[in-house]
């Protein structure tokens, strides 16, 4: 068991090698702390987990940039992902699936990959990261903020991207918890070919005409 304490002086998180309390998690809410996790098991032959995150963090080189939440979400909505939206320690977006049990991170890596193709997000894009890191624990493992530090940061947006307040949160991040079984159809969304608007355009259009009505689509979200 592992978690991360966030030192503000050198700007990373102190690895902590014991298991989370739920003093540690009062602490986070009180804004006391800033609770980093690994969201992954040392499992062998391969680690597995509960939830995963794809992390957008490409606003950290653009000056004066504001994330535009709303166009995020309308591509979800348009997309039908079962994700959450929470803003990050950094102003970006932790768009992230919780599961009803432990499944391989292999496999949940590989559905968030999906996921992140069809958002428009480019494969080899450094500043777009994957959680869990690894399909197996790496060492100590690479950290992920959890939201709500001192309860009103980082916090969720509804599908207005009208922030929500940690109980909200718990009352609607429960309702959205998927399974490995409902999001294998979403491998569709990306063929393995050039990442052009077209080749994501296609493989939407063969996701939503297997999987939903296509004429049912109101697809006006621009990229």
């Amino acid at each position: 068991d592992a978690y991360g304490v966030y030192d503000l002086t050198a700007d990373e998180y102190e690895t902590k090698k014991e298991a989370l309390t739920l003093e540690q998690y009062k602490q986070h809410l009180e804004g006391n702390i800033s609770l980093g996790v690994i969201p992954i098991t040392p499992e062998t032959p391969g680690g597995k987990c509960s939830y995963g995150i794809v992390d957008d963090d490409r606003h950290h080189k653009k000056i004066n940039f504001k994330y535009d939440y709303n166009k995020l979400l309308q591509k979800i909505k348009l997309l039908r992902l079962p994700v959450n939206v929470c803003k990050s320690k950094s102003g970006g977006a932790h768009i992230a699936v919780y599961l009803d049990k432990p499944y391989p991170a292999k496999d949940v890596r590989h559905i968030l990959k999906k996921f992140s193709y069809a958002l428009g997000y480019d494969r080899e894009c450094v500043e777009v990261e994957i959680f869990p890191k690894t399909d197996v624990l790496d060492n100590e493992g690479k950290k992920v903020n959890l939201p709500y530090k001192g309860s009103n940061s980082r916090v969720l947006l509804n599908s207005e991207a009208q922030e929500q307040t940690f109980a909200e949160f718990l009352k609607l991040a429960p309702e959205r918890v998927t399974n490995l079984q409902y999001l294998a159809k979403f491998k569709l969304l990306d063929h393995g070919k050039k990442q052009h608007r077209n080749e994501r355009t296609f493989a939407f259009a063969v996701f939503a005409k297997k999987h939903f009505f296509l004429q049912n689509y109101d697809i006006s979200v621009n990229n």
